[in-house]
């Protein structure tokens, strides 16, 4: 059986009075997943209950085998019933030596949007009790991600959605969010450099547990750009808030608004220090996403 996810109330008063342009609903009962004709992508169908032209995503691995990462229709890791989407990342498989990472990510691209609603279901495996271990403070395990460019675009922004880990053995895992900009160079190479970061240290993400996750994106600079993100676990009366971000949401230098181009609504990334210290600790980076929202409205 599956729960109500339930909406990001600051903001869903402007997504009710204005039109929808884009909308899915997904749960992942019935869904599937097939090899696509190039070996780092699969093919997610999923069963939607709004109106779509196209129900068929790609799942991008970049490179890697099934050894290496994986997603799977799977049953509900808490037997409520129903299935869901995993994410297991074992290997880091994209690049060598200190730029080594992973990446599992469902791909949303050719948009043009100024504005975006997700909610979602977040379940993250007990596997990362070991991440929990990791002595040193990581910022990069991503959930979600939002780019306004294309990749080698001159001004180029991203948002992402993460599961950090302050410093120090034991320490609790929290969801955070930053804006970034990147800067110098062409595609592949260049840096990211955040203009805002921001997340809750009183809200620890559980383990073994469903989560509500709800995030609302407005294109806009430093004055009316907004990032907004809350979370609710079973025992909260209410949505939690996380993230209440009034700041830049495409690149400052750019010399028109840039709209969200691309999104990775669920999403698995992250580095080999995480990956490979999960792994030799005796587990496997993993994820469960279920019920699934995503809106965007016109003015």
């Amino acid at each position: 059986m599956k729960k109500t996810v339930t909406r990001l109330t600051i903001i869903v008063a402007f997504f009710l009075f204005n039109p929808v342009v884009m909308a899915v609903d997904w749960t992942f009962d019935g869904a599937t997943i097939v090899a696509a004709a190039n070996p780092q992508n699969d093919k997610l169908t999923v069963l939607n209950t709004r109106t779509l032209n196209n129900d068929i995503f790609y799942i991008d691995y970049e490179d890697g085998t099934p050894a290496d990462r994986l997603s799977a229709i799977v049953p509900d890791p808490d037997t409520q019933g129903g299935d869901a989407l995993h994410y297991w990342l074992k290997n880091a498989a994209i690049g060598s030596g200190s730029s080594a990472k992973g990446r599992i990510q469902m791909n949303a691209p050719n948009l043009a949007l100024d504005n975006v609603y997700q909610s979602f279901r977040l379940f993250l495996h007990p596997d990362l009790s070991f991440y929990k271990l990791y002595a040193n403070e990581n910022g990069w395990f991503t959930v979600s991600e939002l780019f306004m460019g294309n990749p080698g675009d001159a001004h180029r922004f991203r948002i992402t959605l993460n599961i950090g880990k302050p410093q120090g053995i034991g320490q609790p895992l929290l969801l955070t969010a930053a804006g970034s900009k990147r800067t110098g160079g062409t595609q592949g190479n260049g840096t990211w450099e955040d203009l805002w970061a921001e997340g809750s240290l009183t809200h620890e993400l559980p383990l073994n547990e469903w989560i509500d996750v709800m995030f609302a994106y407005a294109q806009g600079d430093a004055a009316n750009g907004r990032f907004v993100v809350q979370i609710k676990r079973a025992i909260d009366p209410e949505p939690q808030p996380i993230v209440d971000v009034t700041n830049w949401t495409y690149h400052p230098d750019a010399p028109l608004p840039v709209p969200l181009t691309l999104f990775n609504p669920a999403k698995l990334y992250t580095s080999d220090d995480i990956i490979n210290h999960i792994r030799n600790s005796g587990g496997v980076a993993q994820v469960y996403f279920d019920d699934m929202t995503v809106w965007s409205v016109g003015g």
